[in-house]
């Protein structure tokens, strides 16, 4: 089990996520929104992307990256991820752990997040396998 710096939080909607992720909020005002979610090994949220921008810090454990187009990423405790604005992308613990990050989203006129479908368990298998 990873070390973990944040409370757990609460569950995160299963329509929006596959697999348990729970959100603990740490700032919510005009300009952005920040949480640290925890996903349990395997969960990931559906492909989405941000107006703005997005930026992950792994707190614990690794995450698997995929925008669309490109080779999913891991990013390891301690590393970060960021995602232009309107990059359709998703991100998730390994197959084998549970991992935290902190999102920090900037906020557009329509919101933070455009969420679209679920990221298959075909999508998931091809991006543990091939990140590195």
């Amino acid at each position: 089990m990873n070390a973990q710096i944040f409370p757990r939080g609460d569950r995160l909607p299963e329509g929006t996520f596959t697999g348990a992720a729970y959100l603990y909020p740490l700032e919510d005002n005009d300009l952005l929104n920040a949480g640290a979610v925890t996903f349990e090994p395997g969960a990931r949220n559906n492909w989405h992307a941000h107006p703005v921008a997005q930026l992950l810090v792994v707190t614990a454990g690794e995450a698997l990256c995929k925008e669309e187009g490109k080779p999913a990423v891991r990013v390891r405790t301690g590393e970060s991820a960021y995602t232009p604005a309107g990059v359709r992308h998703w991100h998730g613990a390994v197959p084998d752990a549970e991992m935290t990050h902190v999102a920090v989203t900037l906020k557009g006129p329509d919101g933070p997040v455009e969420w679209g479908r679920p990221v298959t368990d075909e999508e998931y298998a091809q991006a543990a396998a091939e990140a590195v």
